[in-house]
């Protein structure tokens, strides 16, 4: 996938109504530490193919600054070369980093793209 298709996703509205976005579909921040670095990504792509259990982890850290919401920003590093030059830096200052995502996109996201496990997270929080 281009990296512009990355940045282009199509989400159905309940009504139907089709929304194209230029815009991150799940707003995620890496940022170090010390503060000396960052940078914003998309988180869409790790929730695409996350299992549900990591999701559920990842919502019950509060959808950020936390193990498994930091593994996010790791594993999509792989894909974004912004990140894997962000970690280069944080791991060569030996600095911690966090990740922080937008709740209510990522459960918008879930909602239509992941019916069940968004299901599943609202019975638990209920």
């Amino acid at each position: 996938m281009k990296q512009s298709e990355r940045n282009q996703y199509i989400i159905t509205r309940e009504k139907g109504d089709t929304v194209k976005k230029n815009t991150f579909v799940i707003p995620a921040e890496c940022c170090a530490d010390d503060r000396a670095t960052g940078i914003r990504f998309d988180a869409a792509e790790w929730f695409k193919t996350a299992t549900a259990d990591d999701i559920k982890e990842v919502e019950g850290e509060g959808w950020g600054s936390g193990y498994y919401t930091d593994q996010i920003a790791r594993d999509i590093s792989g894909d974004n070369p912004k990140l894997a030059c962000l970690f280069d830096g944080i791991d060569t200052r030996g600095s911690g980093f966090r990740v922080t995502l937008k709740k209510d996109k990522a459960l918008e996201f879930l909602r239509v793209n992941r019916p069940k496990i968004y299901a599943e997270i609202m019975k638990q929080n209920s």
